[in-house]
């Protein structure tokens, strides 16, 4: 504490006064290089050849520091200070060795021995790098936060991911990288800048000590991935990711732009996606309803569909907060020419949904309103049931009557041999769009087709979405549409 105390008035200087500083150090580092170059080589700190060469002294001052100036050493930053900077003094200080050298010979004035030519650059580069190097260290150390504010982390990954990772850290002063993990054991007990890398193994001793495990293999496979968030799930340290190899040399992202790992990541495969060519003609330029919009299928489903561009979207969802928030997400990723409709409203309400179909010429229907928690419908079947089969049947009927071209039920695998409340609903909510399939037309206008996809357990539900179901929902989904009824479960 005392120590910061007292070199705290360094962050107060100017560049100017910094820049000053650096000059005088310069100026006093030039005449002991000289001076210990002819002790050095000659064994005598006051020898008769140096008193004869004594011009050397205020000439490699009226020298050096002009040559310095012109050259750029005082405009860059010393807290940056890093290898560049010192390969370009000792390219300086071996010019002002090379100009004295120049100096002598063309004055014929006398010169100190061959060797201590090469004693006074490495001297000079010595000292006024090594100036600057600690000035740089002064300097971080003191605008650092405390320790203990600091996130303490540990990086996964002894490569350039990694070292580049902890220099940025440490710059940002933002973390504090305790150490590094890596699987190569040829890496353990070895350190990078003074930082000990380990195996991983090492965490069952000192998981108490970081708050943090930050991934930093960009080029990591995906099993490879997995494999280590297995084996950190158990330490119940939060895990998260450095960008990919393609976003950061595309310049999406940098190299401290730390990511949460994601669900898709997890995946035992690769995400299957759909087939575009399949997905436009049935949604471009069409009405299309999303039931349940704020919901976790539902809110992404309107994500995907906006990019098809229809010709209006209509998102019904009973929830205000989930509503407002899928719909304020949307507003930013509008297309032109697209209208979006927020309706805050159940889709079990007959009036409603007729409302809607009629005013707005409804063509797509994606039915994904419904409970789908099983623990909360088993306490409450009733309302479950009501909800998603009511729903469902007012959906389909409406359809039917308003002359919708398409409605999707969203199903669940709960519904096959159901064994829970939630599950029987969804399957009696399958048998509605099936009777209504079987029922005729209640107009004289086209047939409604009506189709149903069942999707497994959704990665991340409720904030995440699993892009293989998304598929699935995509092609049950997919143009062109057949004029007579049918009926699909995938």
């Amino acid at each position: 504490m005392a120590f910061r105390a007292l070199t705290t008035p360094l962050l107060l200087l100017t560049p100017l006064y910094r820049r000053l500083l650096l000059i005088a150090a310069d100026a006093l580092f030039i005449p002991l290089a000289l001076w210990l170059s002819f002790w050095l080589r000659l064994a005598h700190p006051f020898s008769a050849n140096f008193l004869q060469s004594f011009w050397m002294v205020p000439a490699a001052l009226l020298l050096g520091l002009p040559l310095c100036a012109l050259t750029g050493q005082y405009k860059g930053l010393t807290r940056y200070v890093g290898s560049l900077a010192l390969y370009r003094l000792a390219g300086r200080n071996g010019l002002l060795v090379l100009l004295l050298a120049l100096a002598g010979l063309m004055l014929r004035l006398p010169l100190p021995p061959r060797s201590s030519w090469l004693l006074l650059w490495l001297l000079l580069t010595g000292f006024t790098g090594a100036v600057r190097f600690a000035l740089r260290d002064l300097l971080l150390s003191l605008q650092n936060k405390p320790r203990h504010a600091l996130t303490r982390v540990a990086v996964y990954g002894a490569g350039a991911a990694g070292v580049q990772l902890a220099a940025a850290l440490r710059l940002a002063d933002s973390h504090s990288v305790d150490f590094f993990l890596d699987d190569a054991p040829h890496l353990w007990r070895r350190d990078i800048n003074g930082i000990r890398i380990h195996p991983p193994q090492i965490l069952q001793q000192r998981s108490g000590e970081i708050d943090q495990v930050l991934l930093a293999i960009p080029s990591l496979s995906r099993t490879r991935r997995r494999q280590i968030v297995a084996d950190l799930e158990r330490y119940a340290i939060p895990l998260l990711q450095v960008p990919s190899v393609e976003e950061l040399t595309s310049g999406r992202a940098r190299i401290d732009a730390l990511l949460q790992v994601t669900v898709e990541e997890l995946l035992g495969r690769d995400s299957v996606l759909p087939l575009p060519h399949l997905l436009g003609p049935g949604i471009a330029g069409s009405c299309v309803c999303v039931t349940g919009a704020g919901g976790s299928i539902g809110s992404e489903l309107c994500r995907q569909i906006l990019k098809l561009k229809p010709r209006r979207l209509i998102l019904l969802e009973r929830s205000e907060p989930s509503l407002y928030a899928i719909h304020q997400e949307l507003i930013l990723l509008l297309p032109p020419g697209v209208a979006l409709e927020p309706v805050l409203g159940s889709a079990a309400n007959p009036a409603l949904v007729e409302r809607l179909f009629q005013e707005h010429g409804v063509d797509v229907v994606f039915h994904a309103a419904a409970y789908k928690h099983v623990p909360l419908v088993e306490a409450n079947p009733l309302a479950g049931l009501a909800n998603n089969v009511l729903s469902t049947r007012v959906v389909c009927a409406t359809a039917s009557r308003c002359g919708v071209r398409q409605v999707v039920l969203i199903s669940t695998d709960k519904a096959v041999r159901p064994t829970n409340v939630m599950g029987a609903s969804k399957r009696a909510a399958e048998l509605v769009v099936q009777a209504s399939a079987a029922e005729g037309p209640s107009t004289d206008g086209p047939a409604t087709r009506f189709a149903m996809v069942r999707f497994g357990n959704v990665l991340g539900s409720r904030g995440r979405w699993c892009p293989c179901s998304a598929a699935r929902l995509r092609r049950a989904a997919r143009s062109p549409l057949p004029t007579r009824r049918s009926s699909a479960i995938s």
